[in-house]
């Protein structure tokens, strides 16, 4: 039984609006940029906890910003890029 059965909510289920979704992606975009740049400066500060907090958030920054939807750098999918009835070759 779905739960927007039970609670009455159907607006549950639905995900945020595509405007949304871009506004929240270029957010954590901007957020992952900044936190580059502070693990860049705490490494050179001699600082390697902080700068691995840093890197460690915009790693996840990135890859919540990748997950919500396309957008620059990101890469097709391995299998989109095969046509039909071709197999993978390996080296």
């Amino acid at each position: 039984m779905p739960i927007d059965f039970i609670v009455g909510l159907p607006h549950l289920n639905e995900g945020p609006s595509p405007e949304a979704r871009l506004a929240l992606q270029d957010i954590l975009l901007d957020i992952q940029r900044d936190a580059r740049l502070r693990a860049e400066k705490s490494w050179r500060s001699r600082k390697p906890p902080v700068a691995a907090y840093w890197a460690a958030c915009g790693v996840y920054a990135g890859h919540i910003a990748r997950s919500i939807g396309p957008g620059p750098g990101r890469r097709p999918l391995a299998t989109a890029a095969l046509r039909p009835n071709e197999e993978i070759k390996t080296c």
